[in-house]
């Protein structure tokens, strides 16, 4: 995973936020072509994650909770700021959950900072923001 992370997960989740919450906030607008590559990406990204990964086991390595699920769930995370929840993806849902538990209360306390900023930029995420696809994307 640890590898594949970096030219998967991290730039498709990284680059959807910063086309999503980071850019706008900075410029008032967002580049809607690039936004929907990322999005694509991260649609697949999950995917894999959840049908390779954690197709069998409750953490990515198996049983127990390692390096690979911190940084996995810290790019997942990041998401949270452009409205995204996960709900409609149980099982990548449960899996930051499973992390959240074995980690706590250091979890809660890392992504304090998360919900303070979401809180702080969520006038400018708005439901108009948003396409069709992103409905239909799963997030």
């Amino acid at each position: 995973y640890l590898s594949w992370h970096h030219t998967n997960a991290r730039v498709n989740f990284a680059l959807l936020f910063n086309h999503e919450v980071f850019f706008p906030t900075i410029t008032g607008s967002i580049k809607e072509s690039s936004r929907q590559r990322f999005l694509t990406g991260t649609v697949k990204t999950l995917d894999y994650i959840e049908g390779s990964f954690l197709k069998s086991t409750p953490f990515i390595y198996g049983n127990q909770i390692t390096i690979a699920d911190l940084m996995a769930v810290c790019e997942m995370t990041q998401l949270w700021l452009t409205g995204r929840d996960f709900k409609d993806r149980p099982k990548i849902y449960d899996y930051i959950e499973r992390v959240r538990e074995e980690t706590n209360p250091d979890f809660d306390e890392v992504h304090e900072m998360l919900h303070k900023y979401r809180a702080m930029v969520a006038p400018t995420i708005t439901e108009q923001r948003f396409t069709v696809f992103d409905k239909q994307a799963k997030l």
